[in-house]
């Protein structure tokens, strides 16, 4: 048993190492299941042995990755501090697939989004006790996330203290 679970993990992490050797070179959309398991050195079965298509095999890379990125025990430090540490640590995040995904990051900024905003959610909930306050935290959420995306994607980008300033400003 123990065998065929460590064949697995290195032919998902072969799969994986060729998906992102490719996003550096081209966009998402002309990268095909032929491109990654070539790359992996696997057949077609084994790649859909591990993922349904390669925005799951992403979205799979991401949702490993995101709990480390912003840590729940975050939690234990003011609110204010709780803000700053995550428009870092996504701004870190997204700028790695920025440089690491030239051609997609656009594409694929939309996918992270999804994965990280339960997570930043979880993060921010104050007490949300109720449906108005769960409410504000997704709004907080999506304020934060998308304050640092649209910051990296401008052609001229402020620096992420100022646009920690005005996250600030919206009260959290």
């Amino acid at each position: 048993m123990k065998v065929q679970h460590v064949r697995a993990t290195e032919t998902d992490q072969k799969i994986r190492t060729a998906f992102l050797a490719l996003l550096e070179k081209r966009p998402l959309d002309k990268i095909t299941i032929a491109n990654i398991t070539q790359g992996a050195q696997v057949n077609r079965a084994t790649f859909y042995a591990h993922y349904q298509d390669k925005y799951d095999l992403f979205e799979q890379m991401m949702a490993t990755s995101v709990a480390e990125v912003l840590p729940l025990s975050w939690r234990q430090v003011p609110m204010a501090q709780r803000v700053v540490q995550s428009c870092r640590a996504i701004q870190d995040y997204l700028q790695q697939i920025k440089t690491h995904c030239p051609f997609s990051y656009q594409e694929l900024f939309p996918m992270v989004e999804k994965e990280f905003l339960p997570v930043l959610i979880d993060l921010i909930q104050q007490s949300a006790p109720n449906a108005e306050d769960r409410f504000r935290d997704q709004l907080r959420a999506r304020v934060i996330y998308q304050a640092v995306a649209t910051n990296l994607v401008t052609g001229a980008p402020l620096p992420l203290e100022t646009v920690i300033e005005v996250v600030q400003d919206f009260h959290f």
